[in-house]
């Protein structure tokens, strides 16, 4: 994710300012990122750098406000029209935004900079944001319906609901927001992980079960058996000449994205879970064809959930040697989840 590259990338730069040793500059990079000897910055998986945006920054993630769920065109139009703003108080009178809309917006961290989530005198993070824009909008509402029932000068008014002065000697405190719940808002309400991507709640697992990141598989000999993990981002089955099945899986694991080809003799043990979970971990033999780079031969594939578990429990040995379908009563809902409902990221997919 774009926080945990930054924070990665900050704390490389301060290490090259202080003179340190490239090796120990090197540790202070997120996975996949590299500092060449004749660049002055790091370079993320992709090798593209996108130079200098001003102002001290340098790399940044853009999501459009039409990938925010449930926003309309009209609410669209209003935000572009009406930019920029300057505080929470000016888009609330200015920006023409429903109240789902707005605290979807705040779930996505399109808020955080307008709001000053996290600075002083700002709310410390997106949950009490929400809160604030929550009371915002009703107490928006309330007004409004103040205003009918009156029916003008001269009207009769309704009942009110009296306000109670509680006297509280103590601001509210709520919970603290986990990097887990801000990941689980952003897939909600746009399908991306924003500020953190999924794949790195599993790190030390991914560790343990000695993982290749994507931007590592080119260096892999060809027929080294190899473990690669991510998020599944595409499974495709087209039809093959020889009549037999064959499955092309995508994953994702934030450094790149590693193709897995799982073939008719292997899919009784595999093709369960490579059709039906969301996070994964494949093995198999690492191959090399035309311009498509190192992809893999499948030989097995698990839910990563479920690994997770399993290690957490103390039975990852049992969990690797499961093959085939689950019993029916063992599964769960392992689709793509509506925010992220796996392992909390731990619950498996049986």
């Amino acid at each position: 994710g774009l926080a945990g590259h930054l924070l990665g990338l900050t704390a490389a730069l301060r290490a090259a300012a202080r003179g340190d040793p490239p090796d120990v500059v090197a540790a202070h990079l997120p996975p996949g990122w590299r500092w060449p000897a004749d660049r002055e910055h790091p370079v993320p998986p992709t090798g593209f750098d996108a130079g200098e945006a001003g102002d001290g920054y340098r790399y940044a993630v853009r999501v459009g406000l039409q990938d925010v769920a449930g926003i309309t065109d009209a609410e669209v139009a209003g935000l572009t029209a009406g930019r920029p703003f300057t505080s929470l108080a000016e888009l609330f009178e200015r920006g023409g935004l429903s109240q789902p809309t707005a605290v979807a917006l705040v779930q996505a961290g399109a808020l955080d900079q307008v709001a000053g989530t996290g600075r002083r005198g700002g709310p410390p993070d997106r949950r009490a944001l929400q809160l604030t824009v929550e009371e915002l909008w009703r107490d928006r509402r309330q007004r409004r319906r103040g205003s009918a029932s009156a029916g003008g000068p001269g009207a009769a008014r309704g009942p009110e609901q009296a306000r109670l002065d509680l006297h509280a000697d103590h601001v509210p405190q709520l919970p603290e927001q986990r990097d887990a719940d801000r990941v689980r808002e952003e897939l909600a309400t746009t399908g991306l992980d924003v500020s953190r991507h999924v794949i790195s709640f599993y790190e030390p697992l991914l560790d343990a079960l000695g993982v290749v990141r994507a931007c590592d598989l080119e260096a892999v000999p060809t027929q080294a058996r190899v473990r690669v993990a991510g998020v599944k981002v595409a499974v495709q089955s087209p039809a093959q000449r020889s009549g037999q099945r064959v499955l092309f899986l995508s994953l994702d694991d934030r450094t790149g994205t590693t193709q897995t080809t799982y073939f008719e003799r292997n899919l009784d043990d595999c093709a369960w879970t490579v059709l039906h979970a969301w996070l994964l971990v494949a093995e198999g033999r690492v191959s090399r064809r035309g311009r498509r780079g190192a992809t893999l031969a499948g030989t097995r594939a698990w839910d990563l959930s479920r690994l997770w578990r399993a290690w957490q429990e103390g039975w990852l040995d049992r969990a690797l040697d499961e093959r085939g379908t689950p019993a029916p009563h063992e599964r769960t809902d392992v689709r793509r989840p509506a925010g992220i409902h796996a392992s909390e990221f731990g619950r498996g997919s049986r």
